[in-house]
């Protein structure tokens, strides 16, 4: 399974993705061991500051799976 794959299969609808970074994160994490945990934060136009968790493949690709 790939990641696109697995995403669209966890992670459907945008309801299921807003506010779930982390623990869409943590579950891709046990589903694909070799990718890593990265956090910071993101500008939202409406709600300003944002924390964030996401992805990052073992060559440096960003997967972001509640984008």
């Amino acid at each position: 399974m790939t990641y696109t794959e697995w995403t669209s299969r966890h992670v459907p609808t945008y309801e299921a993705a807003y506010g779930n970074c982390r623990q869409v994160s943590n579950a891709m994490v046990a589903a694909f061991p070799e990718l890593r945990i990265a956090y910071g934060s993101y500008y939202c136009p409406f709600w300003g500051e944002r924390w964030h968790m996401w992805l990052v493949t073992p060559a440096g690709e960003i997967i972001d799976p509640t984008i």
